[in-house]
């Protein structure tokens, strides 16, 4: 047996180890800012291993919301880490309770 066939499968047996990818959406997924037929067969391909994605990024969160409903992902992450949504619920969530959202906005205002 050779070294690069040893080399292989103790990758192979990692890679089968996999059950989540966290990953950056622009410039990482996006090719020349646009998601590639590739992109989706792979995400497919993801899916159909069991291996759930979770995507990321700094958009908007009504952006993201059409992309978790339309792709094979487990959820997203967006406004770079503010708030986020799961597939099966298809709302986002921010990550911190906001008790009071009137003012919560009022004082974002304020800051911008």
């Amino acid at each position: 047996m050779s070294l690069t066939k040893i080399n292989f499968d103790s990758v192979k047996n990692k890679l089968k180890k996999i059950k989540l990818i966290a990953t950056d959406i622009d410039g990482t997924l996006t090719k020349n800012g646009q998601f590639s037929s590739q992109l989706l067969s792979s995400l497919e391909t993801l899916k159909q291993h069991n291996i759930l994605v979770l995507l990321i990024t700094g958009r908007s969160a009504g952006w993201c919301q059409g992309l978790v409903n339309y792709l094979p992902v487990l959820g997203i992450i967006a406004e770079n880490g503010g708030v986020y949504a799961l597939k099966e619920s298809q709302r986002m969530k921010p990550f911190t309770a906001i008790n009071d959202i009137i003012e919560h906005r009022q004082l974002l205002q304020n800051n911008f």
